[in-house]
């Protein structure tokens, strides 16, 4: 019927050396309200109401109105540049402050037009000058229903949000938004690879709206839009379009087409058909940008529950360049032993994948110093082009070993993680220790956690493998997910 909750959250900032730390400046959610209430009919009508509500306290240690002299600009964030530092600011190899434009960051239309300090415009890295409240209210009206085999599904909605910053004025911002999905499912039987398989073909055709609204460039930058555009994720739910948290939203008009392919198989002793494989091919049309989006493919194909295939790929119809790229092959033994918990299963677990990206954004990469923690910095790396390994291993009841590597091809380097985590038998808690080889910033790490997993854990798949966020241990099956950091 409805959700509602309340969290805290708060952000260390250690992606730069000590002497450019941003702590101070970060806006930390304390706290963060949202509720939702999904989709209910009203009265004999066939529509259906929605509503999502979410209101943050942005707080930040810092409350300075300038900064090194400087005012910001539109009262919204200070043009440092991507290093967050003006130049007075700036550390040469030395470690001393000439005064200088020291990273080359300044923005020059003829010596440097790349620049990002003094441009004018809000860069990733540069320090927002504002802290407030927000409070964004999305109502929704939706209608499913059905033309014969095509299912369809409309939406409409407003988007309101309230501002109330403490150094600029309030704010209001109002978008409407609207999406509508068609869809058709056949079925049919046949024989596959020696054993009788359902087919399920299932075309997709969907549409996602957010109309116009320029006075929205006067709001607080509380939460920006990111520099890294999630194609992928777009691609696979327009939703993310409509549902974008940041403070700048784009006019969108995207149209996506999908076809989804999966193939059942049954089983001795299973109630339900095991899913053997599935591909995915989907491509769309960008109204805005007058452009055709990224085509994507999505494939697996699991000949086992013991043993899954998976391949991503990302086609640029423009360029005729592939953009991304995942290939990957999971193993996992059955169950070695098991705890009190019903959902921890140890298990032997292996991972080998391959990830490739065309274009990766290079935001803070020319303001690290090239000093003892970073002299292996490459300024020339554009792409990843990575090998990956991840295995798990219980040895004991409660004790697993892991190991965790990549090798890169543009710079043919190698790291990587080796440990032990022991896990307490009611599968509540564990300890992890771990030695660590990093590439970015060049160095040895010991770790020793301690993680509580008592509230909850991350929902079983279909393979029985506990899925977790990126770079952290799952406490079932592998320990780690399929995709590693760039080195």
């Amino acid at each position: 019927f409805g959700y509602a909750g309340a969290q805290v959250i708060g952000f260390d900032d250690l992606q730069s050396p000590t002497d450019l730390d941003r702590d101070s400046w970060l806006l930390q959610r304390l706290p963060e309200l949202n509720a939702s209430l999904l989709p209910v009919p009203i009265g004999p009508l066939p529509l259906r109401a929605s509503l999502d509500a979410d209101w943050i306290f942005f707080w930040r240690d810092k409350n300075d109105t300038t900064l090194a002299g400087m005012t910001p600009i539109a009262g919204q964030f200070f043009d440092t540049g991507s290093d967050g530092v003006f130049n007075n600011d700036e550390p040469n190899q030395a470690g001393f402050f000439p005064g200088t434009d020291v990273h080359a960051d300044d923005f020059d239309a003829l010596a440097n037009p790349t620049g990002t300090q003094g441009n004018g415009l809000f860069e990733e890295g540069e320090l927002k000058a504002d802290q407030g409240q927000r409070l964004d209210v999305y109502p929704r009206l939706t209608l499913p229903f059905r033309l014969g085999p095509v299912e369809m599904l409309t939406e409409g909605g407003w988007r309101g949000t309230l501002y109330w910053p403490d150094i600029a004025d309030s704010e209001t911002r109002s978008l409407f938004t609207g999406r509508a999905d068609a869809r058709m499912r056949f079925v049919k039987g046949l024989d596959l690879l020696g054993r009788r398989v359902q087919h399920v073909l299932e075309p997709q055709l969907g549409f996602a709206y957010v109309s116009e609204d320029r006075d929205q460039r006067k709001n607080p930058l509380f939460v920006p839009e990111s520099a890294v555009v999630q194609k992928r994720i777009e691609h696979g739910d327009l939703r993310n379009l409509l549902r974008d948290p940041s403070d700048r939203i784009p006019e969108t008009q995207r149209l996506e087409f999908s076809l989804n392919n999966r193939f059942f198989t049954p089983e001795p002793g299973r109630l339900a058909p095991r899913m053997l494989s599935s591909f995915q091919i989907g491509a769309g049309y960008d109204f805005d940008e007058n452009d055709r989006t990224l085509m994507f493919t999505q494939a697996t194909f699991a000949p086992s529950e013991d043993l899954e295939l998976i391949a991503n790929l990302g086609w640029d119809p423009e360029e005729y360049l592939v953009d991304e790229s995942l290939l990957g092959v999971r193993w996992q033994s059955q169950r070695q032993f098991a705890l009190k918990s019903s959902v921890s299963d140890r298990r032997h677990s292996m991972e080998f994948s391959y990830r490739f990206l065309r274009n990766i954004p290079l935001a803070f990469e020319n303001f690290q110093r090239e000093d003892g923690v970073y002299e292996d910095f490459e300024t020339d790396l554009t792409k990843i082009s990575q090998f990956n390994l991840r295995a798990n291993m219980p040895l004991f009841r409660r004790l697993d070993v892991f190991v965790n590597g990549f090798w890169t091809t543009e710079t043919s380097s190698s790291g990587g993680e080796f440990g032990i985590a022991l896990l307490s038998a009611c599968a509540c808690w564990e300890v992890v220790s771990s030695i660590e080889q990093r590439l970015r910033p060049d160095e040895t790490r010991f770790r020793i956690e301690v993680r509580l997993a008592g509230f909850g854990f991350e929902p079983i798949n279909r393979a029985g493998i506990q899925t977790a966020a990126a770079g952290e241990p799952a406490v079932d099956g592998p320990r780690s997910v399929w995709e590693s950091p760039a080195p």
